[in-house]
């Protein structure tokens, strides 16, 4: 049990978000990374989703082309497709709150 004061509790349930106060101090004691535990809006969340199926078409149009059955000129859209698959990965972690 700890004692805390008002101002004390609410800045550690501020720090700890949904997670709680007691994960967040068992990860500090522990000297481990604080997993802090965010609230994803409604809308990232249906982004994410509707980003895993674009990326989803991303990747099959990715295979069609390593396994021949695409053809391009160079590989200039080769490229592009993982230039665009790795941002569109990094949008998608972004939106979770995940790139950090």
């Amino acid at each position: 049990m700890v004692r805390l004061t008002r101002e004390e509790k609410a800045m550690l349930e501020t720090l700890a978000g949904p997670g709680g106060i007691a994960e967040y101090l068992r990860s500090v004691g522990l000297r481990q990374r604080p997993r802090i535990r965010r609230q994803v809006p409604a809308v990232n969340t249906a982004a994410w989703r509707e980003l895993a199926r674009t990326l989803s078409n991303l990747n099959q149009i990715a295979a069609g082309i390593n396994a021949g059955q695409v053809h391009v000129v160079g590989d200039d859209l080769r490229d592009l497709l993982r230039q665009v698959t790795e941002q569109v990965v990094a949008l998608r972690a972004s939106l979770l709150g995940e790139d950090e």
